[in-house]
């Protein structure tokens, strides 16, 4: 729950494709989830770049995304 003292975490409203990639923590033992994208929140007009953990979930919700709004590749020529 957040108090007057405790801010929300950063508001990302501009995340791209590819915009999701793990790394290893500095002992290896964890892989973390990662989201990279643009904040606007209490940031300049334009947004900053920042990159933040998430948990797994919301990384697979992120792949999903991607591949329901990724282009579908047709063939150069239907078959007949």
């Amino acid at each position: 729950m957040h108090g007057w003292n405790n801010p929300l975490p950063p508001v990302a409203q501009s995340l791209k494709p590819g915009c999701h990639f793990t790394e290893p923590s500095a002992d290896g033992v964890i892989e973390r989830y990662k989201l990279r994208g643009t904040v606007f929140k209490g940031r300049r007009p334009t947004g900053d770049e920042d990159t933040w953990v998430v948990i797994e979930p919301v990384a697979q919700a992120v792949v999903v995304l991607e591949n329901l709004t990724r282009p579908a590749v047709l063939p150069a020529r239907l078959p007949p």
